[in-house]
């Protein structure tokens, strides 16, 4: 049996990440595996046209995104009281092959949105891009089919 002892798991906050994240916790106490989740938020182009400073417009942004990212941990932390996060920006796909490259997982856990078709033809996935271009496995988590529980309602994360 392949044991994982260092998993990365990239989260937005929503539904397919944080499924994800609930694999990716029963799978780092199977395994006795380090969990690190990570966020990574990208300034949409739309705002780049606005008359703010960058520091008007990245100071929220980053204070709302570890704000939900250290809420996230604190949940996590009742199953992983190891747990760790991290916080970037830039282009998702692009920084959560970076962080795989620093920091070495064996295993990241995705969520994907199950879009097929000209809907991800035109949005694109961050999941596929890791598939194809990350050098450790990726676990690809699809949407739950039946609305189980998750970390969020109390469910469990060992599903």
């Amino acid at each position: 049996m392949i044991a994982f002892k260092n998993i990365l798991v990239p989260v937005d906050f929503g539904e397919p990440s944080r499924r994800a994240l609930e694999v990716a916790i029963a799978l780092a106490k199977q395994n006795g595996a380090a969990l690190t989740v990570l966020h990574v938020f990208d300034v949409p182009p739309s705002y780049a046209s606005m008359d703010l400073s960058p520091m008007d417009l990245l100071a929220p942004m980053w204070s709302a995104a570890q704000a939900e990212l250290d809420a996230t941990l604190a949940k996590v932390k009742g199953a992983l009281p190891n747990a760790t996060h991290c916080l970037t920006r830039g282009t998702p796909w692009r920084e959560i092959l970076a962080t795989i490259d620093r920091t070495h997982p064996d295993l990241v856990v995705v969520g994907t949105h199950g879009r097929t078709g000209l809907e991800r033809a035109l949005l694109g996935s961050v999941a596929e891009r890791i598939v194809r271009l990350s050098p450790v496995p990726v676990l690809t988590v699809p949407p739950a089919r039946d609305g189980g529980a998750s970390i969020e309602s109390g469910g469990s994360p060992d599903a």
